[in-house]
C-alpha cells in the first residue's frame, strides 16, 4: 500500500512539472525500504509482476537522481 501512494506522490510531481526545479519529499523512508515494501506488495498478490517492475525501475532511478543532486547516497 505505502508502494502506491510513493508512485501515486511521484505521479502527481511528474504530472505538474512545468519545467522548473520540483523536489518531492517522501519524508524519512529510504528507497531500500520502500523496495522492502514494494517486494511485500508483490509477494502479497497486491500488484502484478509487470506494476512491481515499473515502479521498482521509478523508486531505483528516484535513488539515482537524489544521489545525482545532492552529491551524497540516500
Amino acid at each position: 500500500m505505502r508502494a502506491a501512494l510513493i508512485l501515486m506522490a511521484c505521479l502527481v510531481a511528474v504530472g505538474c512539472w512545468n519545467g522548473e526545479n520540483v523536489q518531492v519529499r517522501l519524508g524519512d523512508v529510504s528507497i531500500g525500504r520502500q523496495l522492502i515494501d514494494l517486494k511485500a506488495a508483490l509477494d502479497q498478490g497486491a500488484m502484478t509482476k509487470a506494476e512491481y517492475d515499473r515502479v521498482r525501475i521509478l523508486l531505483l532511478s528516484l535513488g539515482q537522481v537524489c544521489e545525482n543532486t545532492s552529491g551524497q547516497p540516500d
